[in-house]
């Protein structure tokens, strides 16, 4: 009984001496990989509404959701009353994140022609309207099956004209 059994064990000890090295053979990946891995692509799942997933195509989700947050974005900030002393026509980009629970902020203005700063209030006025948008379901990386942030560019025509 005990030969056999240290037979066996000798065995074992022999097969895994030379082919247990490959059980944990790590693979090396580059930062090149991680990266392009992290990339975009066409199938993963962009941030979406509920009523946007009855559609069965992503671009046609992609557009649903578009509409609608521009749609909420515009009819929030259409209600305000902005003054500027300035006849104003122009235009600003706002950058919107929207993190891996749904939930939006305000990355960053990107204000060219500083129409921010000619409106006052009109700043607050957008922190106040992204952060009080209804949670959004996540974008989702689909190779790796994560919720993402996501951020993306929102173009903003601004158009006044001088009190008379």
């Amino acid at each position: 009984m005990y030969i056999r059994l240290n037979l066996w064990l000798i065995i074992f000890l022999f097969v895994n001496n030379f082919y247990g090295c490959d059980f944990f053979d790590l693979k090396k990946v580059s930062s090149n990989e991680i990266i392009k891995a992290s990339e975009w692509t066409k199938l993963d799942q962009s941030p979406s509404y509920y009523e946007c997933e009855k559609f069965s195509i992503l671009e046609e989700q992609k557009k649903c959701f578009k509409e609608k947050l521009v749609s909420l974005i515009y009819s929030e900030l259409s209600g305000y009353n902005l003054k500027s002393k300035d006849e104003v026509n122009s235009e600003f980009i706002i950058q919107i994140k929207i993190n891996e629970t749904g939930n939006y902020s305000l990355d960053s203005i990107i204000d060219p022609n500083n129409v921010v700063k000619t409106i006052p209030e009109l700043k607050k006025n957008i922190v106040k309207v992204i952060s009080n948008l209804p949670a959004a379901m996540p974008a989702v990386k689909t190779n790796v099956g994560l919720f993402v942030n996501v951020k993306f560019s929102l173009p903003i025509k601004i158009t006044s004209k001088k009190p008379k």
